[in-house]
């Protein structure tokens, strides 16, 4: 979109110590802090918007913003992008933002995705669905190999961003889409409305313009039917008549 790098850099003026994304999922947890499998992640979520949450994924296509020198040198850790997730940077970025501390803050309302024609034949949304749980799972554990058993647990159920968990979870999705449904049934109305009072006014501009137009009409025959028009009309054809006459001479 148009405004997508303006999006983001209000979004980082507001949030200098997070990642801003035009473009989000929520990451589904258990109440006893385990990973719900991806197929149950919020997808396009924008529950939270404006609000840095560590349970917020990233999707980079859309259009994400990393402050420079906030993510640890650990992103850049080849052996193990090539180990645990040659298929989904985002989930690698994630984990590494987590044990960074680094939230993620939603910029906008959600927005389609514009994609160029003909690059969406393979994607990788079409295997990494699939296989996002082994990938995590993987990046999970490589970081905790390095970092400490249960480092990426502590920072990612941390209370500093207040996770959601469970229903409560859907409980804010499902609440912040009827919301944004109402607002725009709302829109809608108010646009109705004026379009209709636009199509009256035409139709009454219409009315009026015609009746002008009889009015014109109903002149204009009065005109033609009135003693000094026919006798204008001979006069005119009389002196038609004797000019042709003297060009003749």
């Amino acid at each position: 979109k148009e405004d997508s790098l303006e999006l983001l850099l209000l979004s980082y003026i507001r949030h200098p110590k997070a990642v801003s994304a035009l473009r989000t999922h929520l990451m589904a947890t258990s109440d006893d802090n385990r990973f719900l499998p991806y197929i149950y992640w919020i997808r396009e979520t924008d529950a939270l918007i404006d609000a840095p949450c560590m349970q917020l994924i990233a999707t980079t296509g859309a259009g994400t913003l990393y402050p420079a020198g906030l993510l640890p040198e650990t992103v850049f850790d080849e052996a193990g992008i090539e180990q645990t997730c040659l298929y989904a940077d985002d989930l690698w970025m994630k984990c590494n933002e987590v044990l960074a501390d680094v939230p993620v803050v939603l910029a906008c309302r959600y927005r389609n995705l514009t994609a160029i024609a003909g690059t969406e034949g393979q994607t990788l949304w079409e295997s990494n669905r699939l296989e996002n749980d082994n990938q995590l799972k993987r990046i999970i554990w490589y970081l905790n190999s390095r970092k400490g058993e249960g480092s990426f647990e502590r920072h990612f159920f941390s209370d500093l961003y207040y996770p959601q968990t469970g229903i409560g979870a859907y409980a804010i999705h499902v609440w912040q889409q009827i919301n944004r449904i109402t607002e725009e049934n709302r829109l809608l109305e108010r646009r109705n409305k004026k379009l209709t009072m636009l199509r009256e006014e035409a139709l009454e501009s219409n009315r009026q313009a015609m009746e002008t137009v009889a009015l014109l009409k109903q002149s204009v025959d009065e005109i033609k039917d009135s003693l000094s028009y026919r006798l204008g009309r001979r006069i005119v054809r009389l002196l038609r008549r004797n000019d042709g006459s003297h060009r003749k001479e």
